[in-house]
Order: C-alpha cells, then structure tokens, then sequence
C-alpha cells in the first residue's frame, strides 16, 4: 500500500512538471503568433496615415498655387495701370511736358480668400475586456479655398501693393520748382518717402 501511494506521489509530480512546461510553450507560442499581426495593423495604419498627408499637402498647394498665379498676374496689372495714370496725370501739370514715369513697389499685395469650414463628427465605439463599452467621438475641422466657376478663389478683400520708390523723367523736370511739384504729387499719391523720389530733365529728343 506504501509503495502504491509513492508512486501516484511521483506521478503527480511529474504530471504537474508537464503540465507546466505545455503551458510555458503555449504562452510562447501565443506570442510569436500575434506579434506579427499586431506589427502589419501598425504599419498599415502609418502608411494610411502618410498617404492621407500627402493628399492634404497635395491639395493645399494647388489652392496656394492658383490664388499666387492670380495675384501676381493682378499686381501686375497693377502696377502698370498706376505708371500710365501717373504718366497722365504729370503730363498735364503746368510746366511739365512729355513724361516717362517708373514705380517700384515693395511687394504684389495680399488677398484674403473665402474660406468654407467644414466640420466632421466621427464616433466609435470600444470594449474593454470586461465586456464593457465606451463611445468616443472625434471632430475634425477643415478649411477650405472658395472658388469661381471652379477655377478662381473667390477674394473677400484685397490689399494692394505698396509702392516704395520712383523715378519720373520729365520735360521740365531739370526745373527745381517743377521737380519740386512733381515730388509732391507723387508723395501726395503714393505715400513715398521724398528720398526715393527721382526727378530728371527728359532728352528732348525723346518720343513718348
């Protein structure tokens, strides 16, 4: 009877030795098998991630390509109309015949364009391993350029280029008192400082 129990002494033992390593093995296993799923959900997502960047990148400048094409295009416009203007205005003034004017400016401008907010509401729900839920919401908010006819951005307010220097040839200009008229109009117009304003005797010979 002794020799019975010893037995089934030393068979537990070695049952509940096997019963451990199986189980240490099985927990290894589980491991290796769900570590590579959980490392292609990553790197899935992150290319996810990066592609969804790149299209918002993409798309933005577009949108900043479009609106500084039609401001350079306008600043330029701009600023030509402003020297025929002037060209005018001191051709006409007592003591002043044919003129050529040139105007520097500082920069071409700033528009503000329409912006459309747009606002998206994203929800989710999580269980716990406990078999409880918990919702979650996201909102996202973006901003995007308003368009004419699809292909200009509708502008909501414009300033206008500024002008920093000029240089006026002038008949008559050769004549401090003219150039002194001339130099005011033009600060009077302008805003420019009396320094970066050049008066000069045009060639006679000179066709307008």
């Amino acid at each position: 009877m002794a020799a019975e129990k010893k037995k089934l002494e030393k068979w537990k033992g070695k049952l509940n030795k096997n019963n451990f390593l199986i189980l240490v093995l099985l927990g290894v296993l589980l491991l290796v098998a769900a570590w590579p799923v959980e490392k292609d959900k990553t790197v899935k997502s992150s290319q996810w991630d990066s592609e969804s960047a790149t299209i918002k990148e993409t798309e933005k400048t577009e949108e900043e390509t479009v609106a500084d094409s039609a401001l350079q295009s306008f600043a330029a416009d701009y600023e030509s109309r402003m020297e025929e203007r002037l060209r005018i205005l001191l051709s006409g003034m007592e003591g002043v015949g044919q003129v050529q004017v040139m105007i520097t400016f500082e920069d071409t401008g700033e528009w503000i364009v329409e912006k459309d907010d747009q606002e998206k509401i994203g929800g989710s729900t999580e269980v716990d391993s406990a078999g409880g839920s918990r919702n979650t919401s996201d909102v996202t908010k973006q901003q995007e350029t308003v368009f004419v006819n699809g292909e200009t951005p509708f502008v909501r307010q414009r300033i206008l280029p500024r002008a920093e220097g000029a240089v006026i040839c002038a008949e008559g200009g050769g004549n401090p008192q003219t150039a002194r008229k001339v130099k005011s109009a033009v600060q009077a117009l302008f805003g420019i400082e009396p320094q970066k304003i050049v008066v000069e005797e045009r060639k006679k010979n000179e066709k307008s």
